[in-house]
């Protein structure tokens, strides 16, 4: 599951509309839909106000899909 799935599913667990959520960001409506469907990827700033509002951390939100660095 990627960030926008995990992204989606916590919003409507929260009982929220992509408009709602959206207005709480800071962002419009056509981004986060974006963001849900893989489209975008969501800067840090937006990330941080994407778990805050939706009670999460930014590690449950992007689980897998950042990169490791294996690098050592």
């Amino acid at each position: 599951m990627g960030l926008g799935s995990r992204l989606a599913e916590r919003r409507r667990q929260m009982n929220m509309t992509q408009r709602e959520l959206a207005m709480k960001v800071g962002i419009s409506r056509p981004h986060l839909a974006n963001i849900e469907a893989g489209r975008k990827i969501s800067g840090l700033r937006i990330a941080k106000k994407l778990a805050k509002e939706l009670n999460t951390t930014i590690d449950d939100l992007f689980g897998d899909d950042v990169p490791k660095d294996d690098k050592k």
